[in-house]
Formats: C-alpha cells, sequence, structure tokens
C-alpha cells in the first residue's frame, strides 16, 4: 500500500537521507527544482536519467551500489526509470512527482524501450511513499499538468475494449472493477473547467483522481481498466516519432478520439471536454505530425495483440485519420 502524502509544502516528508541514499532525477527537472527541496537531499549521490532503456539500466547496475532509499524526483521517465532499479535493489523508494503528467508515480509497472521499435511494460516496485506536494506542482506549466488527465480518459476507450475481449471469450470484463472505472470517468466529465486552472486547490482534485483510478489499476492487477486501443495506438505513436518524445497524456487524450471513432462509439463530450479543461490533443500541438499518426494507426494491430481491442477486429487505416480530422475540426499543416 502506498503512503500517499497530499498537500502544499509536504517536501520535508521526504524523511531521513543519507549517503546510502540516491537520488534520481533528470538535469533540467532538478535545475527547475532543487531550491524547494531541503538541502540534505541535494547532498546525496545523484544519478541523472532522461531515458528509460536497457543500456542506461546497465550502466546504473554496474555504476553503482545498491541504495538503502531512492528519491525520484521528476515524472515519466524519472519515476519509471526508479521504480525498475527499486525492485531489483530492495530499495525503498519515495516518489516526489513534479508534475501530473501521468500516473505513474503511483503504479506497479514501467514502460521500458528495449530497442527502436519495442517498448515492453514490466512489472516495477510500487512506491512506498509517494509526496504530491501541490506548491511544486503548482511551479510545473499547466499544460503538463493537464495532461495527465488524458491517462483518466483513457478508461472511455479502453472499458469498449475489455468488453469486446468479453464477448471474444479472451478476458472477462470484471463490473466490479470496470464499472468503478467507469464512475471515476463519469466524475472527472462532470467539471472540466474545474481543471483548466494551475491552482493548488485544482491540482489536489486532479491528484485524487489519478490516485483513484491507480488503485483500481493495482486491485485488478494489470492496466486493462484504463489501458486498450488509445494505449496501443499511443505506443505505435511512440515509435514511430522515436527518438523524438511527446507527452503521454496528450497523445492518449487524441487517441482517445481515433480509437472511440474506429469503434462506433465517438462521442462530442470527449472533445467538449479537452477543450474546456484546456488539454492539448491537436497533432500539430502534441508534436505528431499527420503521416506519422496514419503510419501508426496502421501498425497499431500489430502492437501488443495480446490486449484484445478494437485493433483486433478492425485495421486502422490513413483514411481513418481524415475522418476523424473532419470530425472534430482539425485542419492539419502537414
Amino acid at each position: 500500500m502506498v503512503e500517499v502524502i497530499l498537500g502544499s509544502n509536504k517536501l520535508g516528508d521526504i524523511g531521513r537521507v543519507s549517503k546510502s541514499s540516491l537520488l534520481i532525477t533528470s538535469p533540467h527537472c532538478w535545475q527547475q527544482v532543487a531550491e524547494y527541496f531541503p538541502e540534505t537531499v541535494g547532498s546525496i549521490p545523484l544519478l541523472h536519467v532522461d531515458k528509460v532503456e536497457e543500456k542506461t539500466l546497465s550502466r546504473a547496475y554496474s555504476r553503482l551500489s545498491p541504495p538503502k532509499k531512492i528519491i525520484a524526483v521528476g515524472c515519466g521517465s524519472v519515476t519509471d526509470f526508479s521504480k525498475i532499479l527499486a525492485k531489483r535493489w530492495g530499495s525503498e523508494l519515495v516518489g516526489v512527482p513534479t508534475s501530473l503528467s501521468t500516473n505513474c508515480f503511483m503504479t506497479s509497472k514501467s514502460a521500458l524501450r528495449r530497442n527502436k521499435t519495442t517498448i515492453e511494460t514490466i512489472d516495477t516496485k510500487l512506491p512506498d511513499r509517494v509526496i504530491l506536494d501541490t506548491a511544486l506542482l503548482s511551479k510545473c506549466p499547466p499544460r503538463f499538468n493537464r495532461a495527465g488527465l488524458g491517462d483518466v480518459l483513457s478508461i472511455y476507450t479502453a472499458d469498449y475494449d475489455w468488453k469486446l475481449a468479453d464477448k471474444a471469450g479472451v478476458e472477462k470484463y470484471v463490473p466490479g472493477i470496470g464499472g468503478r472505472a467507469v464512475k471515476v470517468l463519469n466524475k472527472l466529465l462532470k467539471t472540466p473547467k474545474d481543471y483548466s486552472q494551475n491552482t493548488p486547490k485544482t491540482l489536489s482534485r486532479e491528484a485524487k483522481i489519478l490516485i483513484e483510478m491507480s488503485n483500481i489499476v493495482e486491485d485488478y492487477g494489470s492496466g486493462r481498466p484504463e489501458s486498450g486501443s488509445e494505449h496501443i495506438l499511443g505506443r505505435a505513436v511512440d515509435n514511430t516519432i522515436f527518438p523524438r518524445k511527446a507527452l503521454h497524456g496528450e497523445v492518449i487524450a487524441l487517441d482517445v478520439l481515433i480509437c472511440s471513432y474506429l469503434q462506433d462509439n465517438y462521442s462530442p463530450r470527449i472533445l467538449e471536454f479537452l477543450k474546456k479543461a484546456k488539454i492539448t490533443f491537436e497533432p500539430d500541438k502534441v508534436g505528431v505530425h499527420e503521416k506519422e499518426l496514419k503510419r501508426a494507426v496502421s501498425i497499431a494491430h500489430t502492437i501488443r495483440p495480446e490486449r484484445y481491442s478494437v485493433f483486433n477486429e478492425k485495421r486502422g487505416t490513413p483514411e481513418l485519420i481524415d475522418e476523424v480530422f473532419e470530425v472534430i475540426g482539425y485542419e492539419s499543416d502537414y
């Protein structure tokens, strides 16, 4: 069970640190936030991370002695990397997200890039403690914090895919889990403007939504309640634009629109929410070219076929992207 500390000015709750502790962060991130942390944190051994790849993990294993405590300061890659190390070394793990761009700080899974075309989701360690300091999170650009809501919107398409899997006899739908996830989604959709600001109050509300969803995933034991065709397409997008990166939550928000259309499940309510909550989803702003998106949707059926989804029953085509662009009123510049 994760100990979650949510509130303003909570960085002092990181706990005791020593020379046997390890701070993992990214160079840019630490430069931006170091001044807000206790001096003791800045004095312990430091490891900079910006990628979650086998070669970077191998270097860490060979060069570092297993620490008693790992403090992960950052978001996506930093958190995923730290969870992998903490599991291998048996270290205590304290997560300090600097944005709410993803819910990975509350899950026991990490995305590991094996090579240019392969990203694998692996079992890792659930953090022992997560400190969600709203004063620190409010220093992050609003766009990054809002992006995390894309990981909640994914319930919309993931729930549909799970029911498809049940009908196909591949994976039984569990109403007690799926229903809880849908309730979280509906709670989010009711008040889009509540998430358009970057205030401590708004960030606290978003953090609670992410925590609630993550707890459902952990209770079920896999990402199925919030991970379906939209995450499969998201991985295809990641592989297509590599080595460039895009914010995970923004890619997923866009992919929910695309995959719901392929499912014959499209709802204007999702688009309306994205606009009112000021979540970036337009391909050019997300950083994905039209031709890359068309390539990604064309290969999505080859990504994680064991996670049954609409891509097991239908193929994505370049024409699908054209149709979705027309429905959402997006004009490509590419």
